[in-house]
């Protein structure tokens, strides 16, 4: 167990630092349209209010299975308005845009990033503009839990007498995943001039993390209603 656990946390470690990578190796992008730029006050204010309409709209969607959200709406505020004030909060790239493990490929040389079209529900003139690279570190993150849950509900049911202990399995899993992957981001982009202080990050992926999970549940209700809960789960769970 200890050494399956080690395996886990150095595989997604290795992708942690690749997405590092990847993110420093964009920040240093030349040309008009690829160029990285700071990330001003019009920036954070502009995605915190991006933020929190996708949420409200959400709110606002007549389905039972958002109805306990609009309870969690304060908590969740707090934390996305966190970013308006952040002051060294680090550039603004090209970046993936749909990043998760489905767009990841793990072989013997390590790991592969595959497909920079971003969301497939955003406007291309949304996936073509400079974001905090901590969105796609934000859907990475949530790529975790959702491979962890997902394998449950593909498997088994609530009905199932190991369902609490699976549960617990999956969501230690993921948190090891987690803390592991961004354990090495941070370690390779703290203090560049790509995210130079840890702190103003973490802020940002959080608030990414509840637009990232937004995204989701408004996708899960469209097209597999059945999956909503997975996402649904993580905003009603979150907290400044």
């Amino acid at each position: 167990h200890g050494y399956f656990s080690s395996w886990i946390a150095m595989t997604a470690a290795r992708l942690g630092d690749i997405t590092a990578r990847m993110h420093l190796a964009l920040a240093g992008a030349r040309g008009h349209d690829l160029a990285p730029r700071p990330i001003d006050a019009a920036m954070l204010n502009g995605w915190a209010d991006e933020i929190l309409v996708d949420l409200d709209t959400l709110i606002a969607v007549d389905d039972d299975v958002v109805a306990a959200l609009p309870d969690h709406r304060a908590a969740l505020e707090a934390r996305i308005t966190a970013i308006r004030t952040l002051r060294d909060p680090g550039l603004a790239i090209r970046i993936h845009g749909d990043f998760h493990l489905g767009q990841v490929l793990r072989t013997d040389a390590g790991w592969t990033v595959l497909d920079f079209e971003g969301e497939p529900l955003r406007s291309v003139e949304h996936r073509r503009r400079r974001h905090s690279p901590l969105r796609d570190v934000a859907g990475m993150l949530r790529s975790f839990d959702y491979a962890a849950e997902v394998a449950l509900i593909e498997r088994t049911t609530p009905a199932d007498p190991v369902w609490s202990d699976l549960v617990a399995h999956g969501r230690s899993w993921a948190w090891a995943n987690r803390e592991a992957f961004w354990a090495a981001y941070v370690d390779r982009t703290a203090n560049t001039v790509l995210l130079p202080d840890p702190g103003a990050a973490l802020t940002l992926r959080r608030a990414f993390e509840i637009q990232k999970a937004v995204y989701e549940v408004g996708y899960e209700l469209a097209h597999r209603p059945q999956w909503a809960a997975v996402p649904l789960s993580f905003l009603l769970e979150a907290t400044p």
